[in-house]
């Protein structure tokens, strides 16, 4: 966090407070003014603007690769996605990348959430997944993704419209990166 901030906030407790109250808000704005739809599912370009999108009021490198990742990046976006297999793949070689300075995992985990949608028309209850499970399963056992697939296949489950369902979801999500300050139904 040490990237300086739009907001001028020099104390990294009340900035990561308010990073996560501005990127829920922008987050539930996101999917429901169907945003996902705009961008194709699992695309740089994707990555890219949904980045933007939740931190561009924080930081000036919002939406900014590291440049020395911008080729690793295109061959991620290559890589197959039609089954859940290439999707936990593609999804774990994203996540080890680290692309941008900040909100690498919460925007991999929003990534994959849109590709779920298009490719298998369905979503991800986080509710459903145990966030020490997830993070020992993308952190330390990358190099074998069947426990993370294990994971993320019992948490599929199919598209729900339903908004308090979804933003429950969202804050589960957050939660895995340590954001839980805010509930996003009292800020959304």
């Amino acid at each position: 966090m040490s990237e300086l901030n739009k907001l001028g906030i020099s104390d990294e407790t009340v900035l990561i407070q308010k990073e996560e109250e501005i990127t829920k808000k922008k987050c539930i704005e996101y999917f429901e003014k169907g945003l996902f739809n705009k961008y194709k599912a699992g695309s740089a370009d994707s990555l890219i603007k949904l980045h933007k999108y939740l931190y561009d009021e924080i930081y000036e490198k919002a939406g900014k690769i590291k440049n020395k990742l911008k080729n690793e990046l295109k061959n991620i976006e290559m890589m197959p996605q039609t089954t859940i297999d290439e999707i936990v793949d593609k999804y774990l070689k994203l996540y080890s990348c680290k692309v941008f300075s900040y909100g690498n995992e919460l925007i991999s985990r929003l990534w994959l959430e849109v590709i779920i949608r298009k490719e298998l028309n369905a979503y991800v209850d986080w509710n459903k997944i145990n966030a020490d499970e997830y993070i020992i399963a993308v952190e330390f056992e990358s190099k074998d993704s069947q426990k993370f697939k294990k994971l993320l296949e019992a948490a599929i489950v199919d598209v729900v419209e339903n908004r308090e369902v979804l933003i429950a979801s969202m804050d589960a999500n957050f939660a895995i990166s340590g954001l839980k300050t805010y509930r996003t139904r009292v800020l959304g």
